[in-house]
């Protein structure tokens, strides 16, 4: 949560990728952002360890084009449950320009401004948990753990500022 966060990350001694990997897990790591938005992130996911990295690219060939987040639910489910595994689903989620980030018929609020559609992506984030969880609750035999998090918060025009991604806006990268 500080600018001088990143050695640590960079040394990857608690890289829960990594951790899961030393413990017989079959790590997976399926992003629903293009290959693009990725590059800033790529570098400290232990890749290494992982057993199977996708995101976007993968499905479009476009370093730009991000996938709807359905395409987590439907990566998840190409997965063999009935192994040990460690999971994570990146979604693009509730990112700016939020307009984009979900179906036409996830939009719950009509009213065409910047709170409606992040609240629209909001819903649609919704609706792909409850995909995941009842599919988890139907597939897997195994004990699972599910956590959600978020990787950053968002500005909302607070002070006039919108999105993420700037480390002296506090509101933005405190989890």
């Amino acid at each position: 949560d500080r600018p001088n966060g990143l050695p640590i990350i960079v040394q990857k001694k608690t890289c829960l990728i990594s951790l899961a990997k030393k413990r017989g897990y079959k790590t997976s790591f399926i992003s629903s952002q293009s290959r693009n938005a990725m590059s800033n992130i790529r570098n400290s996911l232990c890749q290494d360890s992982l057993d199977l990295y996708k995101d976007s690219y993968s499905k479009n060939n476009d370093n730009y084009l991000n996938e709807k987040d359905i395409y987590l639910f439907n990566e998840l489910k190409k997965i063999n449950l009935d192994k040990k595994s460690f999971i994570i689903l990146h979604q693009i989620a509730s990112h700016l320009t939020y307009k984009g980030t979900y179906p036409r018929k996830f939009a719950k609020f009509k009213e065409n401004n910047i709170i409606n559609e992040y609240d629209n992506s909001i819903v649609y984030s919704d609706y792909i948990y409850q995909q995941i969880i009842n599919y988890l609750k139907e597939n897997s035999k195994k004990p699972t753990i599910i956590i959600f998090t978020a990787d950053h918060a968002e500005s909302l025009g607070e002070n006039g500022v919108y999105g993420h991604g700037n480390i002296k806006i506090p509101i933005q990268h405190k989890v």
